[in-house]
């Protein structure tokens, strides 16, 4: 007499468009709360595998999604993915090895990250629940930080010699050769790609948000000195995106600060820093208003975790503080 084996709890399935609606039901169910279908197809718009689903019963129960970046490394361009809307059903068995989630990260490193495979490493930002977790199993583990930074608003003009003008998708061809100085400053650094096609698709195109895409240049030699993506919130103003040359980074920040005094009813901004030295987060002066740089700006509001193949299987760039999880700058 032979024994049949039990079949599995849970089955690991490729996640494509066809399954975006299921999964966005997931997604409220998980997180109650909704996102459009617009959105989300934005966010895996250059994904056309946006993940795994785990199944339970031909239900989906649980998914680990997947966003591919484009990094600038010394070795030259390669691929990188963020992980987010990373979600399971209460109720399913989280915990351990064996658990809901250790099932669909390890999956998933296993099919898509790695040397030779689609995507090189692999990288997200936990919340301390599911960074908790991770680490306790075994999936992944820190890479570094992100501190945030705080500034006050000025309410002085640009100086003479700088122009400011908006950035729209018809003018947007400015910033390349400021990602090409971007570049060259910090060829040492793995940074996200942030070319004309990059912010085009990232702000240009949001389905929801409006950001102010600032470009800074000479008034004499009409030459880029810098860009800047600014995004205004009921109580701050995020600063989200920065290209350019080191030396310009103080123009920018002055530029980001002038934006948040600009108006009465503004806060300062917040945003990421770009690569290089960074500070503790340091309060404002004044508590109305703030510039404050520490916006996470394309995964969700979800337990998105942080991984990286070869060994360590897993690295984290945990922000120290995000005020709205939604991109990684950085």
């Amino acid at each position: 007499m032979t024994q049949t084996a039990a079949a599995p709890r849970w089955t690991v399935h490729l996640a494509t468009q066809e399954h975006d609606e299921e999964l966005l039901l997931l997604f409220a169910r998980v997180f109650g709360q909704e996102m459009p279908l617009a959105q989300w197809r934005w966010k895996y718009a250059d994904a056309p595998v946006r993940g795994l689903i785990l199944r339970r019963g031909g239900a989906a129960v649980g998914f680990w999604g997947g966003m591919p970046r484009k990094m600038a490394s010394p070795a030259g361009v390669v691929s990188a993915v963020q992980n987010g809307d990373v979600m399971v059903l209460p109720g399913e068995s989280v915990v351990g090895r064996q658990g809901a989630m250790s099932q669909l990260c390890s999956a998933f490193l296993d099919r898509f990250v790695g040397p030779g495979s689609t995507y090189e490493f692999a990288f997200g930002f936990p919340n301390e629940r599911a960074f908790r977790l991770g680490s306790k199993v075994g999936l992944y583990q820190p890479a570094g930080a992100m501190s945030e930074l705080t500034w006050e608003p000025l309410s002085s003009p640009a100086p003479w010699r700088i122009r400011e003008r908006v950035l729209t998708g018809q003018n947007l061809a400015a910033i390349e050769p400021l990602w090409a100085a971007m570049r060259r400053d910090w060829a040492g650094y793995f940074v996200p790609i942030r070319d004309c096609a990059r912010w085009m698709a990232r702000f240009v195109s949001h389905p929801q948000h409006r950001y102010a895409l600032l470009l800074l240049a000479s008034r004499w030699t009409g030459r880029p000195l810098c860009a800047l993506v600014l995004r205004e919130h009921a109580g701050h103003v995020a600063w989200l995106d920065f290209v350019g040359p080191a030396s310009a980074v103080p123009l920018a920040v002055s530029a980001a600060r002038r934006f948040a005094g600009s108006s009465s009813e503004r806060s300062a901004p917040s945003g990421h820093a770009p690569p290089g030295p960074t500070s503790r987060p340091t309060p404002a002066a004044s508590a109305a208003r703030r510039v404050n740089a520490a916006e996470n700006g394309t995964s969700s509001p979800t337990d998105s975790s942080t991984m990286s193949r070869p060994r360590p299987r897993a690295r984290s760039n945990r922000p120290v503080s995000a005020s709205d999880q939604r991109s990684i700058q950085r």
